[in-house]
């Protein structure tokens, strides 16, 4: 009997999924070999961002920025690690689905960072594409510095170029043309009325969600368009993780040096106590 493959947990080469590694691949690493690798936790939610296209529209185009990001000239491919995408995120308007707290998701990304760094990794970089966990992966990356001592670092897929937020960008066309160049067909009229979503009020306040966009190029140009658009934004990724990697790694094994001890050490002076006149 022919033993059928594993459906991949995101569709990325085997030689940088963490799942794609067996216990014994992890156990031949040294921890030289293992503080010079650079972990990658995705966060792909499910939701409608008003272009006509399905609910996985986050991962589609995230995926599709991490392969060309990998397969970049200056990428730095052996030193990455990249997790199976967390889908369970903060989405906090009903155009999203699979939405939990943010108490809950900052939990969440604290013991799967609390795995990373039981098995002997220091890098982790939280890798977002929606625009509603931006604040969650900064306020969890410094978490994961003073709790566990990780190097914690954070990009977000608009800071890179695409931005998916219903208001936030000024232009959300190049968004629309990568969604083409992943789907290989034109998005979707539109579905119920706007008026009809009824977006509950969210930080920073009442984001209403716009219509869909319309497609202004015939789906040959727009999917070259989406292509130039990923192929853009994955070279920005894979520059930033390659100088994320060339980074040393934390003295001390990470840990925080307390105030009584930068004192005894006189490293710092100006935390010593003031004397009293």
């Amino acid at each position: 009997m022919t033993q059928q493959p594993v459906s991949p947990l995101i569709d990325l080469p085997d030689t940088v999924l963490w799942s794609s590694r067996t216990w014994t691949d992890f156990a031949r690493l040294s921890p030289r070999q293992r503080e010079s690798k650079l972990v990658l936790l995705p966060l792909f939610g499910f939701g409608d961002w008003g272009l006509g296209c399905p609910l996985d529209l986050e991962e589609q185009i995230g995926t599709a920025v991490l392969r060309h990001a990998i397969e970049h000239p200056a990428a730095k491919a052996p030193e990455l690690m990249v997790m199976p995408p967390l889908r369970f995120v903060l989405g906090p308007y009903v155009h999203n689905l699979f939405g939990i707290d943010f108490e809950t998701a900052l939990d969440l990304l604290h013991e799967i960072a609390a795995s990373v760094r039981a098995a002997g990794f220091r890098k982790l970089l939280l890798f977002t594409t929606s625009p509603w966990n931006e604040e969650l992966i900064d306020v969890a990356g410094r978490a994961m510095r003073v709790r566990l001592g990780m190097q914690a670092f954070q990009i977000t897929l608009a800071a890179l170029g695409l931005d998916l937020h219903p208001t936030r960008s000024l232009d959300r066309t190049p968004a629309l043309h990568a969604a083409c160049s992943c789907y290989r067909r034109a998005p979707r009229a539109a579905g119920m009325p706007i008026e009809a979503i009824g977006l509950r009020e969210f930080r920073p306040g009442n984001i209403q969600q716009p219509g869909p966009l319309r497609l202004t190029l015939s789906l040959d140009d727009a999917i070259d368009s989406g292509d130039a658009a990923i192929a853009a934004t994955a070279g920005s990724l894979s520059s930033l993780c390659s100088e994320i990697v060339r980074k040393p790694a934390l003295p001390d094994d990470g840990r925080i040096a307390t105030r009584r001890a930068r004192e005894h050490s006189g490293s710092d002076s100006a935390l010593k106590p003031v004397r009293e006149k």
